[in-house]
């Protein structure tokens, strides 16, 4: 019998090792529930199973987004129904108005709740926010730039068809407005003007014997404000100064009549100047060829052959020259995926009185009455295209969300099969590791047992 390499507990030693090494990654599985703990377990699905979880977090991240984005949008919509209601307001008070049965205090409340909402309407565009973004105002429309005298043009609207980039224009002539300077006058009061009636724009003042310059002024002013008139100061010898229009254009007509004599009192038989629209020309840039425009005063709307409008204002002290309007995306985007570049941007544009078309609304005279009843659809019009608008967004985004889920359960359902454990295979593996280091240990005590035998029988 020889006594030599010992390879029974070689072998028991080297089941024991690998038996050792199932039972800890066995485990580690089992007490993480994942199949790979390092990069060692599988390489290849290490990659493969990072690059899923990144790709199921992003793509939970932009449903959350998304769904926030719905959040905001169902903020403005809101918002935009009470304007909507507003306007029906103001398109009722208006109809009462044009009732030739009312006398001019009823036209004046009419008037000073019609104020009141217009101002509510402006209020509202300018404070709906969420989350600090302002949403009615502008502020989540498409960005526009102004080249030039900037501080003397607003842009009131755009449409979305219009093509980003610039649209330059030449200011060719400035706005005026339709004026009258009184004259001198007679000395008041005069006994001759008892009773006398003189007309502005349909509206009688009835004079009387005791009326001084400032009883005069005091109805004058009254008169004018009926058809969005002024009186402003004049410098001598005129008597009550100088009647100005309050929005300038063409279309703010100065009708008075009356009395020779009481006109001639008050210094009001000269003829008006009327006012002036703005006028522009030598059109570049994004607009089409055989692009034309309309001005009212101080507004100007202008279209391209294909129907893609902007809407100007300029403001008072706007020198001629020439402009330049540059039209950027909108900043107010939702990331509906989650890669780069995978994001909706979405205008939404101001909606106040200016844009509405509903700023000058004065229901004080016939006419005006009727340019209320007649600018007041218009205005409904335009914010049930903003609204349908965002409905379109809104169900867009709906789908959005709906997609996004799915594509997160079914990353994560294939990220599951790659990386996680499975608890009964890993747990027969745990126990059959178990048995053979337990039988392997059994197995090194008896080799090395049989030496110490041989010896005794020696000895």
């Amino acid at each position: 019998m020889k006594i030599g390499y010992n390879k029974s507990a070689f072998r028991a030693t080297a089941n024991i090792q690998r038996a050792d090494t199932g039972i800890t990654k066995a485990s580690r599985r089992l007490s993480s529930g994942l199949r790979i703990n390092r990069s060692a377990d599988d390489p290849a699905g290490m990659a493969i199973s990072n690059r899923l979880l990144s790709q199921a977090r992003g793509t939970g991240l932009a449903s959350q987004s998304s769904s926030n984005i719905i959040s905001a949008l169902h903020t403005a919509d809101g918002a935009l129904g009470e304007i909507h209601s507003m306007l029906g307001r103001i398109q009722v008070l208006a109809l009462a108005a044009a009732n030739e049965t009312l006398v001019s205090e009823d036209l004046q409340k009419i008037q000073q709740e019609i104020a009141m909402l217009i101002d509510e309407i402006d209020q509202t565009a300018a404070k709906t926010e969420y989350n600090r973004i302002r949403l009615l105002n502008g502020d989540a429309g498409r960005v526009i730039v102004t080249e030039g005298p900037i501080s003397f043009i607003d842009v009131v609207s755009v449409d979305r068809s219009l093509p980003f980039g610039a649209l330059s224009f030449e200011l060719t002539a400035l706005p005026t407005h339709t004026t009258l300077v009184t004259g001198a006058g007679n000395p008041l009061p005069n006994p001759d003007l008892q009773g006398r009636i003189i007309t502005i724009n349909g509206v009688s003042i009835t004079l009387d014997a005791s009326d001084n310059a400032v009883s005069l002024r005091t109805k004058l002013v009254q008169a004018l404000a009926v058809s969005d008139f002024v009186l402003t100061d004049a410098p001598v010898p005129s008597l009550l100064g100088s009647i100005q229009a309050l929005y300038s254009g063409s279309r703010h007509t100065l009708d008075i009549s009356g009395d020779p004599l009481a006109l001639a009192a008050l210094g009001l038989d000269a003829a008006a100047t009327l006012g002036s629209d703005a006028s522009i020309a030598n059109f570049g840039g994004i607009l089409e060829p055989g692009t034309t425009y309309a001005s009212d005063g101080e507004q100007l709307t202008i279209a391209d052959t294909s129907g893609n409008t902007i809407r100007l204002a300029l403001r008072s002290g706007v020198p001629l020259g020439s402009f330049e309007v540059i039209t950027l995306q909108s900043p107010f985007a939702a990331q509906i995926g989650a890669n780069t570049d995978m994001n909706l941007r979405m205008e939404i544009p101001r909606v106040n009185s200016l844009m509405l078309g509903i700023s000058r609304i004065n229901v004080q005279s016939q006419d005006g009455a009727q340019d209320a009843i007649a600018a007041v659809p218009g205005a409904t019009d335009r914010i049930s295209a903003v609204r349908a608008q965002i409905g379109a967004y809104t169900n867009r985004l709906e789908h959005v969300v709906t997609n996004l889920d799915l594509a997160e359960v079914d990353m994560r359902d294939s990220l599951s099969r790659i990386r996680d454990a499975d608890m009964a295979m890993e747990m027969v593996e745990y126990t059959k590791n178990q048995v053979i280091y337990q039988a392997g240990m059994a197995v090194l005590a008896q080799a090395n047992a049989r030496p110490l035998q041989l010896l005794q029988l020696l000895s």
